[in-house]
């Protein structure tokens, strides 16, 4: 699970860390150390491809902020296909 010190540790050349929580969303690297932009990877119920949604950017977007946002972006996602 991404806590709040690996994420201000993050470089710039460091590869995207997923959060370990809520699946696809993951923290990618900003221009300066310990920024970065959270990301939602999900599949479209529509087309069936991958997409990527921006949730904000780290640390004006916490940890927990991003995770909540996640979750209610999944439970749209997955619920879109109810009548």
């Amino acid at each position: 699970m991404l806590s709040d010190a690996k994420a201000r540790k993050l470089k710039p050349t460091d590869k995207p860390v997923s959060d370990g929580t809520i699946t696809g969303l993951y923290l990618v690297p900003g221009g300066a150390p310990g920024s970065g932009k959270w990301i939602l990877r999900f599949l479209s119920p529509t087309t069936g491809k991958r997409r990527e949604m921006g949730l904000g950017s780290y640390p004006t977007t916490s940890i927990r902020e991003a995770r909540t946002k996640a979750f209610e972006a999944r439970g749209e996602i997955d619920g879109g296909n109810d009548p």
